[in-house]
This record gives C-alpha cells, sequence and structure tokens, in this order.
C-alpha cells in the first residue's frame, strides 16, 4: 500500500471525490485497502473519514467523501492498495497524482501537480490537458494595503493560443479592472470557488495590482494559469 500524510487549501465537501491515480509506469492500484483518516493534532492519532472508494481502473481511484474536508492546518493520512508490475525508474519522482473534485466544476479544486484527472469532469467552457508552466518574478510593493505581483506568462509553441485566464490564490484579491496589465474583466468567483481571477490576460510579461488576506504568510504562492484556445477551450 501506498500511505501519504497531506493537507489542503480549499475545502471539501460531502459528495466532492479524491481522485489517485498512477503516473508511473510498472504501478497498479486497487480498491480493495483504500482509505482517508484525519490527524488528530493533539494525540496523532487517526480519525476514520466517511468514504466509498471506487475503481475506474488499474491506474485510478475514486474516493467518494461521505463528509467535508477543512483546509490546513488540519492534516489528513491516505492510503491507497499498489502492487508493483516491473521495476520502477531508479528514480521515481512524481509517480502519483492526486486531485480534490466536485460535479459540475470543469477542474480540481485542489492537485498535487495541476494535472487533471481523466473522466467525470464535464467539458464546459475549460479543459487542461497538461499544466502550463510561467513564473513569478517578484512582488513589488505599492500603495496603501495593494502589492503589486509580477510575473512572465511564456508563448507557447501553438499559435492557437493567445490569451490568458490567471486564477490567484485563494484569499488574494484582484483588483479592479486590472492595473498596470490590462485585461477583459476580473472574476470574484471563479467557478464558484471564491478565488479571483484576471480574465483574459495577453501573454508575456504582467503586472496586477493585489490584495492579499491578513493570514497570508510565505508560501502560498499556487497561482494557475489557464491558456485560452479556440473556440474558449483551455
Amino acid at each position: 500500500a501506498i500511505a501519504w500524510q497531506f493537507e489542503i487549501s480549499q475545502v471539501a465537501m460531502k459528495g466532492d471525490w479524491l481522485v489517485f491515480r498512477v503516473i508511473l509506469a510498472g504501478l497498479s492500484l486497487s480498491a480493495e485497502h483504500v482509505g482517508l483518516q484525519r490527524v488528530n493534532a493533539d494525540t496523532g492519532d487517526h480519525l476514520l473519514v466517511q468514504a466509498i472508494a471506487e475503481s475506474v481502473n488499474s491506474r485510478e481511484i475514486w474516493l467518494h467523501l461521505g463528509e467535508g474536508l477543512d483546509v490546513a492546518p488540519v492534516q489528513y493520512r491516505a492510503y491507497v492498495s499498489a502492487t508493483i508490475t516491473e521495476i520502477p525508474p531508479i528514480d521515481p519522482t512524481n509517480f502519483l497524482n492526486v486531485s480534490i473534485c466536485r460535479f459540475g466544476l470543469p477542474y480540481p479544486l485542489a492537485t498535487n501537480d495541476a494535472i487533471v484527472p481523466q473522466g467525470g469532469l464535464g467539458v464546459k467552457r475549460w479543459f487542461a490537458a497538461l499544466p502550463l508552466e510561467f513564473s513569478i518574478l517578484d512582488i513589488d510593493t505599492a500603495p496603501l494595503t495593494q502589492i503589486q505581483v509580477v510575473g512572465r506568462l511564456p508563448a507557447p509553441t501553438s499559435k492557437a493560443y493567445a490569451i490568458v485566464d490567471l486564477i490567484a490564490p485563494y484569499g488574494v484579491q484582484i483588483m479592479d479592472p486590472c492595473y498596470p496589465s490590462a485585461c477583459e474583466s476580473v472574476d470574484q468567483d471563479v467557478f464558484g470557488t471564491g478565488q479571483h481571477g484576471a480574465i483574459g490576460l495577453q501573454l508575456g510579461d504582467f503586472k496586477l495590482l493585489i490584495i492579499l488576506p491578513d493570514w497570508w504568510t510565505s508560501g502560498r504562492n499556487r497561482w494557475v494559469a489557464l491558456l485560452r484556445g479556440p473556440g474558449n477551450s483551455a
């Protein structure tokens, strides 16, 4: 079995589901021994979280939540049965994708590698096949409580993509209208998650005025860039 301890930055509700998907070749999953536990911060004990496991195939397991999950600092421990079918690489990194999904949302609430699991996600406006790698260069100072985030959205090899919707981490407010870089609009509730998004940014260098929440600490830098393609696909 594979077991790991983790925390989440987005509240999960009853009816949401966790997706465990193998990325590493030579590893097979089984729903015979799958579970989720809440870690008691005071005693270290593991309390069982009500959930039902569903085997999609030998490489993907869904765990349907019978109760909600809380954000950090609450921690959880998950485990799933796994069998080695062939010798893995000497340094097997990034071998398991873990995502939290919700009906009606075209992308996961949270994921450990920004890859959208296959199956079960209705394609309405967005679909992300691969993560778009981009960098935050610096966070500049700005008047009052506002700060300026500076980054670069690299141009992909395909000329079909030219516009990006940049989704901020939960709690970060993007000033409306976008400034100094221009965007089409600011969505204050992207896909019903409560996260702000700068809709319609041009590729290349960008600067945006934002307001950080009181609880913001270093390390909370999970920005998501959705690269818009033909027909508003991403």
